[in-house]
């Protein structure tokens, strides 16, 4: 009995190793292009590479010689065996997806001189050394996506200049050698999307003939200065879900020609007001889903003939004309998710050819304001509370005083957002003194630890934990309001105040103080409405 165990492991083992190539030749029509092919089937996962024969017939009339398309029929193999190259000398277009191969080598495509396309996606293939498409100066399209890539050579395209698309997705690669595409001069579309690449320095040398570059989903943090190189030609880039910390001034100065822009939840949280200098040509710009809070002066400056901007899903809180160029040219502008409570009157009046605005869950205004151009009167009447409150917005610097800087208070209170890296006091007064009565508030005392109010500068009417309330480097938002003599103190985006002070005797607030002293703050105050 035991023999016969043994032996039927022998057979099943036999049946394993077994390895054989087939085809099932026919004509084919590809592209509105008449061709004789190859439905490949292949076994040999063991990687064998001394194959005598493929099987299979031809169709009457035709020959190996004739065999101009091989495509995936069923089967795996570790490898691309030589035969394939060898018995089909003028095979144009190769498909070798989804066949579990490991690794490539020299012989894998050394016979195949008239290969222009050559698909590899979904396969294990971890390295791409130099001589793999060494002979293959015809190729035009070459798919490596879906594999374990980790590393290219610096000349592994060499002898490719006719290549028009490189696709690299879905790999592992985390870093890509100098110039490596430089030798490209026809590359029109380039992804290298969800890989782990760092960084983009001197990668990009010159790709006169780029068209589009997909680099979503790696983990670039910083996008210096000359980031792509000379990319005249560029129409179309997509950056998103990259950890961004910044982009440099002159990051894109060679784009004068790109079209569509993508930067979605990149996790930015600040820009630079030449960040986007020298896109020139942008239609579309799209930062949804970042942690945008304040847009600097002139950030949009260079775009002269935008027509699509969309910052859904940050935290902006008001829009100024200075941040803008031309807009003569917009005709969608999508804000929705938000948190903006104050839009000055110009971004909209000379957003000539607006024909849609988005502000659904925002503060001022909430909605699709559709059709603009022939709802202007209708919604611009729907946008006074936001006009309103820039009129009534105020913006101001404090340094390192004990002073309060007094500004008048509007009913019934204030939202604001202060970048400091330390305490701050707010005043409520009836006067801009600090004459009793007086009631202030403190965030972020005690290193940070708590907050408190104080009534008449000598008792401590609340105190609360607010560990690490004041985020530095970072605008920290909240809300004060004073209605019917309650004090409510609450974070921005919440809706339960965190400290409550009630005061007992008349008391009308007619101003508000300002004091950072401890360090300097950026103030940015707006009315609110309960």
């Amino acid at each position: 009995m035991k023999l016969i165990f043994i032996f039927l492991a022998l057979i099943c083992l036999s049946k394993a190793q077994i390895v054989s190539i087939s085809c099932e030749f026919t004509p084919m029509t590809i592209n509105n292009n008449q061709e004789y092919g190859c439905w490949l089937t292949i076994s040999n996962s063991i990687g064998f590479d001394n194959f005598l024969i493929i099987n299979g017939a031809h169709t009457f009339g035709f020959s190996n010689e004739n065999v101009t398309i091989l495509l995936r029929e069923a089967g795996t193999t570790s490898i691309v065996p030589r035969i394939i190259c060898d018995r089909f000398p003028n095979l144009k277009w190769a498909e070798f997806s989804n066949y579990r191969i490991s690794s490539l080598s020299e012989t894998s495509f050394g016979g195949c001189e008239s290969l222009e396309v050559i698909e590899l996606n979904q396969n294990s293939i971890t390295e791409i050394t130099d001589r793999i498409f060494e002979r293959n100066s015809n190729l035009i399209n070459l798919d490596l996506s879906g594999n374990l890539i980790t590393s290219l050579s610096s000349s592994v395209f060499q002898n490719n200049q006719n290549l028009e698309t490189v696709n690299f997705a879905n790999n592992r690669l985390t870093s890509l050698p100098n110039e490596i595409f430089d030798n490209l001069t026809r590359l029109r579309i380039l992804n290298l999307q969800t890989n782990q690449i760092t960084s983009l320095e001197n990668v990009f040398g010159s790709l006169p003939s780029l068209e589009r570059l997909y680099l979503y989903e790696n983990n670039l943090t910083v996008l210096a200065a000359d980031s792509f190189g000379i990319m005249e030609n560029l129409i179309y880039l997509d950056l998103s879900s990259n950890p961004l910390i910044n982009i440099e001034n002159g990051a894109f100065r060679s784009l004068g020609n790109l079209e569509y822009f993508y930067a979605i939840a990149c996790q930015l949280r600040n820009l630079n007001s030449d960040s986007f200098e020298g896109l020139t040509g942008l239609l579309t710009l799209n930062l949804n889903f970042n942690e945008l809070e304040n847009l600097p002066t002139g950030i949009f400056r260079h775009f002269e003939r935008l027509f699509y901007l969309s910052l859904w899903g940050n935290r902006l809180k008001t829009l100024k004309r200075d941040q803008f160029g031309d807009l003569s040219f917009l005709t969608s502008a999508d804000f929705d998710n938000n948190v903006i409570n104050a839009i000055e009157r110009n971004v909209i009046e000379d957003a000539t050819n607006l024909n849609a605005l988005l502000l659904s869950e925002n503060l001022c205004a909430s909605g699709i304001f559709s059709n603009f151009s022939a709802n202007r009167v209708q919604h611009m009447e729907r946008l006074q509370r936001c006009f309103r409150n820039f009129e009534l917005s105020i913006e101001t610097t404090t340094d390192n005083n004990a002073n309060y800087e007094y500004h008048s208070a509007p009913e019934p209170g204030i939202q604001f957002r202060v970048l400091t890296d330390n305490i701050i006091h707010i005043a409520l007064s009836p006067s801009n003194t600090t004459q009793q009565p007086l009631v202030e508030i403190f965030i972020g005392t005690a290193n940070n630890t708590r907050s408190s109010i104080r009534w008449n500068q000598e008792q401590e009417v609340a105190l609360v934990p607010t560990p690490e309330i004041i985020r530095v480097g970072q605008w920290n938002g909240f809300r004060i309001s004073w209605a019917n003599h309650v004090v409510l103190v609450s974070r921005e985006g919440e809706q339960f105040p965190f400290m409550v002070f009630t005061i007992a005797e008349t008391f009308d607030v007619n101003f508000f103080g300002l004091r950072t002293p401890e360090s300097r703050g950026e103030w940015s105050i707006q009315p609110v409405d309960l």
